[in-house]
């Protein structure tokens, strides 16, 4: 075997290690991570909804939080740096050191892309979800700062529209990669139409999606019923109001 086909077979080897890692990182970010972070929202929820929890509880359950979204950011970085790498080698390029080489990737893409998980939009509709189960326990979230009440003009913080279709979203996904939601069928079929790779079709990004890295967003799929049950709601109240006008000209 010569040198350079010895070579072509370590960057290989390296690349579907990397790979590996890659899809284990995710699995875990996917599964564990997000999962968590759903499954103590609704804790917190159910708490508060049967006379709330200590303050200091509250500040302990949102630290937590917190703590879950920066975890699982730092991975959406390290999956995307160990994509880049594992092209890299693929590449025919052989990487020094994968520890510290990966390592110091890692820390320029952080470095990059600033994050702050309390402006999450997770945590956002996380405090408000709380909020809105036990309304006197503390302050409304969309008040405790002047400069939020600009932003949250409105109760959905997060558009309902599918970037893709342009109308109301339908199963709604996020990309765990650039978290952008689009309609179940819709990304689907455009990654079907994708000659090579699918790129974000959401103007500006430009984050590879793939299909096993799509999940539910299960904060959008509250948004939408709260919203549907708004419209009812006000629909209701609307026609209540038609009928005791034509009630009241009757009895006139």
């Amino acid at each position: 075997m010569s040198q350079v086909q010895l070579n072509q077979q370590i960057t290989t080897n390296i690349a579907n290690q990397l790979k590996l890692v890659s899809q284990m990182v995710s699995t875990v970010r996917k599964e564990a991570l997000a999962s968590t972070f759903n499954r103590c929202s609704e804790v917190a929820v159910d708490l508060a909804t049967h006379g709330g929890a200590e303050e200091h509880q509250q500040r302990a359950l949102e630290e937590g939080q917190l703590s879950l979204l920066a975890c699982e950011e730092r991975l959406a970085h390290l999956i995307k740096v160990l994509d880049d790498v594992q092209k890299e080698c693929r590449g025919g390029m052989r990487p020094p050191p994968l520890d510290s080489y990966v390592e110091e990737r890692l820390k320029g893409v952080e470095a990059s892309v600033p994050y702050d998980p309390a402006k999450d939009e997770r945590f956002t509709r996380y405090r408000k979800e709380v909020w809105k189960a036990n309304p006197g326990s503390r302050p409304n979230p969309d008040q405790e700062d002047d400069t939020d009440q600009e932003l949250v003009a409105q109760d959905s913080v997060v558009p309902e529209i599918c970037p893709i279709t342009k109308s109301r979203l339908v199963e709604p996904v996020r990309s765990s990669r650039c978290t952008h939601t689009f309609s179940r069928k819709a990304i689907q079929q455009l990654y079907q139409q994708a000659k090579k790779k699918l790129i974000c079709p959401v103007p500006g990004c430009n984050q590879e999606i793939r299909l096993e890295e799509l999940e539910r967003n299960i904060d959008m799929e509250k948004q939408l019923r709260r919203t549907d049950i708004q419209q009812r709601t006000q629909r209701a109240s609307q026609s209540t109001q038609r009928q005791d006008s034509d009630d009241e000209e009757v009895l006139s």
